[in-house]
């Protein structure tokens, strides 16, 4: 690479020209110099090494960019015209002013980095064709989360060696639009600290998918490999330059005569020192024997303000006259009490002037009086309200004998958060809400359970309690309008109260029947007194049934609290495992910093895993043993 030869020149396009453009130029100017067309003639042969080395440095965007920086920063600066420098010679010193001037550049500098990245994805299926017969789909992946990991080794500010450029031009380009700002991890020595940096041109080589999740027809999963790419860096700098400016007249003044009459103009400095001549004026010089042009006045009408001012107030009177005829009476005492006035000798003349002032404020209140006039005569019939009467005494009657029928069911709970802060609520549901849940849950077909679709029941429990949960709703509002809680806040005060709440076995038949899963039959062989709750259909209770006796297990759990952080307006969703045998529920805060942990990419964003079964599980911190996101599927998502 030669810094000294211009390559943009040897290929005939400009400094901005694309990778398209160049190499357009490159193929029209080697075909016309090839030396198999030009045998024996070393310009041509010469010629063509010059082509093939400025299309090497201005194809690589390394290579460009180093070599026009380069050249930018070793740049010379032009000389001044020459004209403007031969008209600058006899400039009078004292028609110019050298001062000298600081100003701020901003300048930009590429830094190539090398790392490791993982890219959450979520990927939708492609409207093409299905390939194997069936057995292949594509899918188009949008990234939900990126995080980079760069070691300080892989950082390179000064130009970057050979390998790196190898390893760049032959890492395949992820297409897919990474979200920017990305969160990079540098690692320095024993250190490691975060920042958010834009990643420019950003290429994967030899990408992975794992950690596939799928949902009905999406698929969620995670990709994995070594990237390269540059950061841009601005910084300030200084400058300081010196300047000249000139200014003033040269001295130099051309006339003309025209039709007796003299015309004449001054030659001025421009700020460069450049001269130019002014606008021709007319002196006062005239040819000898000429006849000098009597002067003309021209005459200017002056029209007095005040007649004007005057015209105006009569017309105004003249309308309020009109409109208020009882004005005629105030009118005649203004007329009584300017000829007073003028009449009176001994008034000064700055008292005459104020009567036209007098007049005005007296015509104002007079057309004050006259408005309110107007409106004490008008009669205004106020409107007719409509009556309400109360109901019959037999329809009160019967209203509070139902009203006493039913009963309140009330649950004192007190618990702990994991910041230790100390909680009471009171969870009340009347007994009839409870009943109807109950009848609605039971009117569910037996054939919309299905193992594989397990959402399809939890959509209509938690469509049949709509309405019911109210009281719930108001209690725990209540705990984070007094307590000042911010959305996280709430969300760990709900789900730390429902954890707390002792563990019962929800199944679809008796407590003391047989059952073939390994867990529920060790559960029920090993557990005292009064820990399972028998014969419930679909072996899960609504939202309501659970408020009423406060039995449940994993997804009764996680069906309830489903329930009740998405009527505070969370991000939620009820995910289910038939290979963990397992519920729980998954969050996404939108005011909140990342957490860290197990999540799942839903719709764009980051959901954590939470558990809902045991206290002090806290959003992303799941078990290992339950940690494959391949083994979970979506049942139920509340999105704003």
């Amino acid at each position: 690479m030669d810094y000294n030869t211009d390559y943009y020149t040897i290929l005939r396009v400009s400094k901005s020209a694309s990778k398209e453009e160049l190499k357009a130029a490159y193929r029209k100017l080697a075909k016309l110099h090839h030396p198999d067309k030009n045998p024996d003639d070393p310009v041509s042969t010469e010629r063509f090494r010059l082509i093939q080395e400025a299309y090497d440095v201005l194809s690589n965007e390394i290579k460009r960019h180093i070599y026009d920086e380069y050249r930018t920063a070793n740049k010379k600066e032009g000389t001044a015209n020459p004209a403007t420098q031969e008209n600058k010679q006899d400039t009078d010193s004292q028609n110019k002013k050298t001062y000298r001037k600081t100003r701020t550049v901003t300048r930009e500098e590429r830094i190539y980095v090398v790392g490791s990245i993982q890219v959450k994805f979520q990927g939708e299926p492609e409207p093409i064709e299905v390939y194997m017969a069936g057995r292949e789909q594509h899918y188009t992946i949008h990234p939900t989360e990126t995080l980079a990991r760069i070691h300080s080794s892989g950082i390179y500010k000064d130009g970057t060696p050979r390998e790196y450029e190898r390893a760049y031009s032959s890492a395949d380009l992820f297409a897919a639009p990474v979200v920017q700002p990305i969160q990079c991890s540098m690692v320095t020595g024993e250190s490691e600290e975060v920042y958010l940096l834009t990643i420019h041109d950003l290429k994967i080589k030899d990408p992975v998918i794992e950690n596939i999740t799928r949902h009905e027809e999406f698929n969620f999963g995670e990709l994995t490999g070594d990237f390269y790419g540059y950061i841009v860096q601005t910084y300030e700098e200084e400058v300081a330059e010196t300047f000249t400016e000139y200014f003033g007249t040269t001295g130099r003044v051309d006339t003309k005569e025209s039709a007796g009459v003299w015309f004449s103009r001054q030659e001025y400095y421009d700020k460069d020192g450049t001269r130019y001549w002014g606008e021709w004026k007319i002196t006062e010089k005239y040819t000898p024997g000429a006849k000098r042009p009597a002067k003309t006045a021209t005459t200017v009408r002056h029209y007095d303000d005040n007649n004007w001012k005057y015209g105006a107030w009569i017309i105004y009177l003249f309308i309020g006259l009109l409109i208020f005829p009882k004005l005629i009476a105030g009118l005649l005492l203004i007329i009584g009490l300017m000829l007073m006035v003028y009449a009176a000798g001994s008034f000064s003349v700055r008292l005459i002037r104020l009567v036209p002032l007098f007049c005005a404020v007296l015509i104002m209140f007079l057309l004050a009086i006259g408005v309110r006039s107007i409106f004490e005569d008008r009669s205004f019939v106020p409107e007719k309200r409509k009556t309400i009467n109360n109901p019959p005494p037999e329809t009160r009657k019967t209203a509070n004998k139902d009203s006493r029928q039913d009963t309140l069911i009330s649950h004192l709970v007190r618990w702990s958060d994991y910041d230790s802060n100390s909680y009471l609520v009171q969870l009340n549901i009347v007994q009839s809400a409870v009943r109807a849940s109950h009848i609605l849950h039971e009117s569910i077909p037996s054939d919309d359970f299905s193992s594989r679709q397990p959402g399809l029941v939890y959509t209509q429990l938690y469509n049949n309690d709509t309405g019911k949960l109210v009281q719930v709703y108001h209690a725990f509002d209540s705990i984070v309008v007094t307590k000042n809680l911010d959305e996280v806040q709430a969300a760990k005060m709900v789900v730390s109260c429902i954890q707390s709440i002792p563990y019962y076995l929800v199944v679809d038949k008796a407590c003391t029947a047989e059952y073939a899963d390994a867990f529920v039959s060790n559960y029920l062989r090993n557990c005292q007194g009064d820990c399972c709750l028998g014969d419930v259909k679909f072996g899960v209770q609504s939202p309501a049934e659970f408020i009423g006796d406060l039995k449940g297990d994993c997804d009764t759990r996680a069906l309830v609290l489903f329930d009740i952080l998405s009527e505070r307006g969370t991000d939620v969703a009820l995910l289910t495992s038939q290979f963990y045998k397992h519920a729980l529920i998954a969050v996404h805060f939108k005011n909140a910093s990342k957490f860290t942990g197990l999540s799942i990419p839903i719709n764009g964003e980051n959901y954590y895993l939470w558990e809902t079964t045991s206290a002090g599980h806290q959003p992303g911190e799941i078990p290992a043993a339950i940690g494959n996101l391949a083994y979970w599927n979506i049942s139920l998502i509340h999105q704003q």
